[in-house]
């Protein structure tokens, strides 16, 4: 990629950010958090997820 196609794509990214609605990304960047998987889960992969199951049925008896 020759450096003038990557400022091209760089003033075209920035001017596209800055053309939508403030409203708009707002919202763009509230359902991208909403759709990432949660810290722990990510990096502890399920045991957390068992754990938590686990005290909530030892929590019902």
């Amino acid at each position: 990629m020759k450096s003038d196609d990557y400022i091209r794509f760089l003033t075209k990214t920035v001017v596209t950010h800055f053309e939508t609605p403030k409203e708009e990304r707002n919202k763009r960047k509230l359902e991208k958090k909403m759709q990432k998987e949660p810290f722990v889960y990510k990096w502890f992969g399920i045991f957390p997820y068992m754990v938590k199951i686990g005290f909530k049925k030892i929590k019902k008896r």
